[in-house]
């Protein structure tokens, strides 16, 4: 029989791993991740600016230097064919990560409800596999945000979309980039990966310390009744 104190712990754990698998689900999909502004230049005493966003599979460009109607993009034909092997390197293994991170976050929600309402064994089916799948959506998400903060600042990958966008120099784009919802949805996904690995260790923390002053009373209690 499972207590009512480990089916709150672990039913929480579960709510929070649904929530970094929506934050992630919700991220992917939507284009909200870079917005790009740049200065494009019509004659010596006209600067106009045209700003763009784009996510990881479709970007939107408006009016671009009061010249052409607002229209979408795709991410990756672009990419890989305007794109650097730094850029395509990159955009494939944010998408990588991000799918790993997803599916760790539902793989951590499902073991999260199992140990909520039946009682596993300390093994990968218990606070073990939760450490282990929490840690790896963790890990996932924060190397999203690195590597894509990388491709975008570093790697020049707002400066591909730009010249598709326009018969351009990088000269004269003059790019600004600012992060938008969507990358911080990941950060926001990355946190709450701690929620469940926190309630976790902080159940097994407390039976621990109640079967130790178990034992101390009755040498007989055995560790498997931290399983309950």
């Amino acid at each position: 029989m499972v207590s009512v104190r480990k089916r709150v712990h672990f039913l929480l754990a579960c709510a929070a791993s649904l929530c970094t698998l929506g934050l992630l689900v919700v991220s992917m999909g939507l284009q909200e991740w870079i917005m790009l502004k740049s200065q494009c230049p019509i004659a010596s005493s006209i600067v106009t600016y045209f700003k763009s966003t784009y996510g990881l599979f479709s970007g939107m460009a408006p009016a671009l230097c009061l010249i052409q109607a607002p229209s979408f993009y795709s991410v990756p034909s672009t990419l890989f064919k305007d794109g650097s092997k730094t850029n395509q390197g990159l955009y494939v293994t944010v998408l990588v990560l991000l799918a790993l991170g997803i599916l760790s976050a539902l793989f951590a929600s499902v073991l999260s409800f199992y140990n909520g309402v039946t009682n596993p064994y300390v093994t990968l089916h218990g606070p073990r596999g939760l450490y282990v799948w929490n840690s790896i959506c963790f890990v996932s998400c924060l190397l999203v945000l690195i590597l894509h903060a990388l491709n975008v600042q570093c790697a020049g990958l707002s400066v591909v979309f730009a010249l598709s966008m326009k018969n351009n120099t990088t000269e004269e784009l003059r790019l600004e980039n600012t992060f938008l919802v969507c990358y911080w949805l990941v950060l926001a996904a990355m946190l709450t990966c701690l929620i469940p690995i926190g309630l976790t260790y902080f159940y097994y923390h407390l039976k621990r310390r109640e079967v130790k002053l178990m034992q101390f009373t009755n040498p007989a209690v055995t560790k498997d009744i931290m399983m309950y």
